[in-house]
């Protein structure tokens, strides 16, 4: 079972990772750049305003700049299936992590294309965003 840790300070925490990385977002897109932010599995053991600090850091709302390099790896270890979390941020990920995991309960890195994340699917679904304009 998953131990969702709630208090005040890693929300703050969060918050406060979230501003600055979104002053820096706005800083260097006057030069034609962007930033994303490179996830693992902790952010899904804290709870900030409804959300869990990854979803919390990427969501859409006008004023959030912040990208996402999602790795599909630590999305995995944190408990999810890596296309069903990538759907809702279609928009905010240019670039993905591909990892892959090994299909025993040790849950360590395994050579992409031998373990147990589906590359097909995420690659057949970044495809279509590239196709239909959406990234």
């Amino acid at each position: 079972m998953r131990r969702i840790r709630g208090r005040s300070s890693e929300q703050e925490g969060y918050r406060t990772m979230k501003h600055w990385f979104n002053e820096l977002a706005n800083r260097v897109q006057t030069d034609g750049l962007r930033n994303s932010y490179h996830n693992h599995s902790f952010e899904f053991n804290t709870i900030v305003d409804g959300h869990d600090g990854l979803s919390y850091l990427i969501e859409h709302s006008s004023d959030n700049l912040i990208l996402a390099e999602l790795d599909v790896f630590w999305l995995k270890n944190g408990g999810h299936d890596p296309i069903e979390f990538l759907k809702p941020y279609a928009g905010r990920v240019p670039i993905l992590h591909m990892k892959d995991m090994s299909d025993d309960e040790e849950q360590v890195y395994a050579e992409v294309g031998t373990g147990s994340i589906d590359f097909k699917s995420i690659v057949r679904w970044g495809k279509h965003l590239v196709l239909s304009g959406m990234s």
